[in-house]
């Protein structure tokens, strides 16, 4: 009885915690991305739980079983999540739509594509340039390695290696890696190499 009581306890304290920065955000028009890094120091079971809450009421599409680790946060209220998403430890996730099953490790980052500033404008600072950022679009079963950067559309079925930098769009079922990212193989195909 206890235990059910203490569990009811913090669902609820969740609850409460996260609808008052989602007041923050619609009520007193706090900005998306600020919020979003407030709760990225909430630790622990309860951070997910807040963070989940929160996404959950805010974002455009919010699938089932979001979790979003410690440190990570989301910049847009634009962005579509799919089911049984993982984001680990400091990712930063900005303009895109995610897939089922997608599993990002920890210090993934996804760009708005690949060309926010205009380069070639010398009369402004790139603080005032054009910004020219447009959405991502990752599909479904993806896996993307340890401080991989996105900066392009990545297919279902593939794998992102750590550290690679995604510039352009591969085949389904990829493993792809390096920077710029390169083909290494098709998934499902075994390697004739001894180990």
């Amino acid at each position: 009885m206890l235990r059910k009581t203490v569990k009811y306890s913090l669902i609820l304290l969740v609850k409460l915690i996260a609808y008052f920065h989602v007041f923050l955000y619609r009520v007193f028009k706090f900005e998306y991305k600020t919020v979003s890094i407030m709760l990225s120091r909430w630790p622990g079971w309860f951070g997910i739980q807040l963070r989940r809450q929160f996404y959950g009421s805010t974002l455009k599409r919010c699938g089932q079983d979001l979790n979003v680790g410690y440190g990570a946060y989301i910049v847009y209220p634009e962005v579509e999540i799919g089911d049984r998403v993982t984001i680990e430890e400091h990712c930063v996730v900005s303009l895109c739509t995610i897939g089922d099953d997608v599993t990002f490790a920890a210090r993934v980052s996804t760009l708005s594509g690949a060309h926010h500033h205009d380069v070639d404008d010398l009369s402004t600072t790139f603080q005032n340039s054009k910004s020219f950022a447009r959405r991502i679009i990752l599909g479904d079963n993806i896996w993307v390695g340890t401080h991989a950067v996105i900066m392009n559309d990545v297919s279902s079925h593939s794998v992102i290696g750590a550290g690679a930098v995604v510039t352009k769009v591969f085949p389904p079922y990829s493993i792809i890696g390096g920077v710029p990212a390169r083909l290494i193989r098709q998934r499902g195909k075994k390697c004739n190499q001894p180990h």
